[in-house]
């Protein structure tokens, strides 16, 4: 079936910002997202294909599922703060949907992707991250993108999608791999985190889809070095949408590997946009 549903253009506001520094291609509304579910012996295909943001064009290995401990803060410089980490057992900080009427589905973990710039304490400190504890900051990543994703993706299935202390847009407009690694470890801890604990208290007889756009593509690819074996068993599918997935994430890690069949299970799926289509091999590995 297809479903048409509007993304707000966060892009917009960051190339008035920032213009000159990078041509976003992003377009207001009428963007269509398409879904075909697949279901034989096990669920096989969710699929939603988004506008995507090329921000980032290197193939750094970015930090692991590791640090999601307040301590982070040594990592930067004095002047900056970084927001309370998330406590995952407070409803308040997850967004959930019921749709299996029939307990047939899936269950689907969903990362969001980039919607604060950087921001000042009233204390003058910089800080780089959304503050989960913020309301403003949930309302943005629920209102311009959880809620429009779950509208579609948790019909049939069980949605589940964290807030986290995602990275500001300013570190992806550095195109500094240092920095960007460094930002991004406190975020993919919480998603880690998140992670662990949507797996403990979940029903793991039941397929699991990964997904997440941009800054959410990156923690899907993360999510597969971090899982262990028996999690992956569970897999279904995993989305890295907006984000690349390289050869050496490949090479390395046993959990990233491509689809070759609509009904194939355990496998990664990635959607991505280029301006140029000379830079698609340093963004994707196509396979």
């Amino acid at each position: 079936m297809e479903v048409s549903t509007e993304f707000s253009t966060f892009a917009k506001r960051i190339e008035q910002r920032y213009e000159g520094k990078f041509d976003f291609m992003a377009k207001e509304n009428g963007h269509k997202v398409s879904i075909d579910i697949v279901k034989e012996n096990i669920f096989a295909v969710v699929m939603m294909v988004v506008t995507a943001i090329a921000l980032l064009g290197s193939t750094a290995s970015f930090a692991s599922c590791t640090a999601n401990d307040d301590n982070a803060a040594s990592q930067y410089e004095q002047a900056t703060f970084i927001p309370q980490a998330p406590d995952y057992n407070d409803a308040a900080m997850w967004v959930t949907a019921d749709g299996d009427n029939d307990d047939t589905g899936a269950d689907i973990f969903y990362v969001v992707s980039t919607w604060e710039e950087d921001w000042t304490t009233e204390d003058g400190r910089i800080c780089h991250y959304a503050d989960v504890w913020n309301p403003v900051h949930r309302e943005h990543m629920y209102d311009l993108e959880i809620k429009k994703v779950a509208a579609y993706m948790s019909s049939g299935n069980q949605f589940f999608a964290p807030f986290y202390r995602h990275t500001t847009m300013e570190a992806w407009m550095t195109q500094n791999e240092n920095t960007i690694m460094d930002r991004t470890r406190l975020s993919m801890g919480d998603i880690c985190a998140a992670f662990d604990h949507f797996q403990a208290h979940r029903d793991t007889s039941r397929p699991l889809i990964i997904a997440g756009f941009s800054q959410g593509g990156l923690a899907v690819v993360e999510l597969l070095k971090h899982i262990d074996d028996e999690t992956y068993n569970q897999l279904a599918a995993a989305y890295v949408l907006g984000y690349k997935v390289t050869k050496a994430d490949m090479a390395q890690y046993s959990h990233i590997r491509p689809a070759e069949r609509e009904t194939d299970t355990g496998v990664t799926i990635c959607y991505n946009t280029v301006k140029d289509v000379n830079e698609k091999y340093g963004l994707i590995y196509a396979w």
